[in-house]
């Protein structure tokens, strides 16, 4: 997630004072004080670093444009030809030393001053921040501060599991599991590659994730069992939300998810496959680099229907707003991508003309699931907008579904 979205849903130079003050001063063995101000504003003598909100990133003065190869990697290239002229001119001028400068948005200052800053730079996320270093092949990805553990420990425990071939290696996991550091990937995100090299990346990855992830952790059930859990546990996360959360839309998410439970129930012993899934797959997720593909992010991982992470892919559930609208037209295109000899060979999937649409209802409840989870954490900003979004794409997905084959 950018810097500039991150800025808009919580207080984040508070959350960053806290996470770099936190982690240097530990491994520092002495008190290191953050600060987050405007560009060009910090305190006298301390070593400032810059921020691109748009291009989400941190660094010193000092580092060398080489050194971000990996941020113009990611967003120099527009998926629109117009806008590649304009875009890639950006994004040189604002990763070159000499103008970057004048790109900036956002900054911190440290104080005493690092003498590791120079080549290194700051990567804001949704639940972490990482900090990279190409010239000492360093990644170290930090749990935000004030945000769950799990997310951290979920990343870890998949890492040192399932995803231990899929992602890049592991090289040191702090005792508290507040962070853990990881080799360097320079890699390109899927989707900033040319549409044939996408494809070939994204089946790579789906295919790793299928041997390694979903058939050893393969569970058969009932899908009607599942899906009552499901209900039962969006349910919760409503009560949970308490006053937060308009009292209208709690009660169309509510209708919804019963609804489609009732659509799996109707299915009568249908089975649907479980499994230890990614959580958030997406061609964001997924680098290329030099001969092989990794599987980034493993932050969501759990065990969830074993068609999870391959209908959040094919649906494009987490960069397409409207996709409950644009569902059954996704599922149309999927032979020309290639995906959906995927999703008919998947274990644990039922896809003929009797289980699609019980298997999409329950996709939907999985998803509702992992949208509430998440909006209602710690240091959300006006979650309702967002639910009223997700109440209106759920909505919008169950009328899709009579158009379900």
């Amino acid at each position: 997630m950018r810097l500039s979205l991150l800025l808009e849903r919580e207080p984040f130079g508070a959350i960053l004072e806290a996470t770099l003050a936190r982690y240097w001063s530990a491994r520092s063995g002495r008190a290191m004080h953050v600060c987050w101000h405007q560009p060009g504003t910090g305190p006298a003598g301390a070593q400032e670093w810059r921020g691109n909100s748009y291009l989400n990133y941190f660094t010193v003065s000092e580092t060398s444009a080489a050194a971000l190869a990996v941020i113009r990697r990611e967003f120099a290239r527009s998926r629109s030809p117009w806008l590649r002229p304009v875009q890639a001119a950006y994004v040189s001028l604002a990763t070159a030393r000499s103008t970057r400068r004048w790109f900036s948005q956002a900054a911190f200052s440290v104080m005493p001053q690092r003498d590791d800053a120079a080549g290194s730079f700051v990567v804001p996320g949704n639940h972490r921040l990482r900090i990279l270093c190409p010239e000492r092949n360093s990644s170290v990805v930090l749990l935000k501060n004030g945000f769950p553990a799990r997310y951290l420990a979920a990343e870890i425990e998949a890492r040192q599991s399932i995803a231990a071939t899929l992602a890049p290696p592991l090289a040191e996991v702090a005792l508290d599991g507040s962070w853990f550091a990881e080799g360097y990937i320079e890699g390109t995100p899927a989707n900033r590659l040319t549409p044939e090299k996408e494809r070939e990346a994204i089946r790579f990855a789906v295919e790793g994730l299928r041997e390694y992830a979903i058939v050893p952790t393969l569970k058969i059930e009932r899908a009607s069992d599942w899906t009552e859990r499901l209900e039962q546990r969006i349910g919760e996360l409503l009560r949970e939300s308490g006053a937060e959360i308009d009292a209208e839309i709690c009660r169309r998410l509510r209708d919804s998810a019963g609804r489609l439970n009732q659509c799996v129930r109707a299915a009568g012993a249908l089975q649907l496959g479980t499994a230890h899934t990614h959580g958030d797959m997406q061609a964001g997720n997924i680098l290329s680099a030099d001969d092989r593909v990794w599987l980034i992010d493993w932050e969501g991982a759990g065990r969830r229907l074993a068609n999870y992470d391959l209908l959040s892919l094919l649906l494009d559930v987490r960069l397409d707003p409207h996709w409950g609208e644009n569902l059954a037209r996704r599922l149309d295109e999927a032979p020309a991508l290639g995906t959906l000899s995927f999703l008919s060979d998947w274990p644990g999937v039922d896809w003929g003309a009797g289980g699609r649409r019980p298997t999409l209802a329950a996709f939907i409840l999985e998803e509702m699931c992992y949208v509430l989870d998440d909006a209602l954490q710690s240091f959300r900003r006006a979650p309702t907008d967002r639910l009223r979004a997700l109440a209106e794409t759920v909505e919008a997905a169950e009328k899709n579904l009579a158009n379900v084959a």
